[in-house]
């Protein structure tokens, strides 16, 4: 880590600031010594960015031209929405040898923001958001920057992603009207981003971290013993329970989110007795009890 001295006779900038070599730094982009921020597109491009860091020093109290003019780096936090959008153009003219270990200090000190909330949603926007776009926006330029982001993904993602699934271990659903009428249904108990990622996952895609249902347990158990019964979604009872408990947390009002269990799910899904005394109405009315093959 390097320590730096600033000399400020108004207090623009920090008399003592530390840059680590692995910061995202905004400067390579406000001066790209690449080549591919001097083309028509890129100076374009290359020119909202600049507005998006003149906005964030505003409001960071930063005099933006003063850092300018003395070449002082300005670090885009992680906390910052558009921090990977800094990060693609920084990865685009990035020495591939070192991408790995810029991306792990970036994924150590992520603290999120609402693009990606933890480490595990900032490893599923490397790979779903900032590969394909970097791929997209300069082909042939950037083989070896990819395959330097892919060794760090290869190195960080949880290896039961990596793996295969076994054939019958995602709940989906083909009936696109009967999916569109699930995820209606399930408007209030997700939020947004996590009602999106539900899409992907009843369409057979595997995602990282897990999805916060905001209600007790059981009214999603009892949501699921009825999609099941009523042969809505492809799975089996036992199926549909550890895939639950895999891929859900669970919140209540008030409460931290809690993990699913599959044997709690059991008790519901694949029992004739116990039941939910507070199902959610719209499944209710929608969905009949059936018996359910505990298998």
């Amino acid at each position: 880590m390097n320590q730096m001295e600033i000399k400020s006779d108004k207090d623009k900038a920090p008399l003592k600031y530390s840059v680590h070599m692995y910061d995202l730094n905004a400067m390579n982009i406000v001066m790209p010594s690449d080549k591919i921020l001097k083309t028509k597109k890129g100076k374009r491009f290359s020119s909202g960015l600049v507005q998006n860091i003149r906005t964030y020093c505003h409001f960071e109290k930063i005099d933006f031209d003063f850092y300018l003019n003395n070449k002082y780096p300005i670090i885009i936090p992680s906390t910052h929405n558009f921090h990977f959008i800094f990060l693609e153009y920084t990865l685009c003219h990035y020495d591939h040898i070192r991408i790995p270990r810029f991306l792990n200090y970036q994924y150590e000190h992520f603290k999120g923001n609402y693009y990606a909330e933890n480490k595990e949603q900032f490893i599923g926007l490397i790979e779903s958001v900032v590969y394909p776009w970097i791929k997209k926006h300069h082909p042939g330029k950037s083989e070896n920057v990819l395959k330097g982001i892919m060794t760090w993904i290869d190195m960080v993602k949880p290896v039961d992603v990596l793996k295969a699934y076994p054939n019958d271990f995602f709940v989906t659903i083909k009936d696109k009207q009967h999916k569109e009428k699930v995820l209606n249904i399930f408007l209030n108990y997700f939020n947004s981003k996590d009602l999106k990622r539900l899409n992907e996952l009843l369409s057979g895609k595997p995602i990282l971290g897990k999805l916060i249902f905001l209600g007790a347990s059981n009214q999603l158990y009892d949501a699921f013993k009825r999609l099941v019964g009523n042969q809505i979604v492809n799975s089996k009872a036992k199926s549909t329970e550890r895939w639950l408990e895999h891929f859900f947390l669970y919140q209540t009002e008030g409460t931290k989110p809690k993990p699913i269990s599959a044997g709690a799910a059991h008790q519901i899904i694949s029992s004739n007795t116990l039941l939910c005394k507070k199902p959610i109405s719209q499944f209710a009315e929608w969905l009949p009890l059936k018996i359910n093959d505990s298998n």
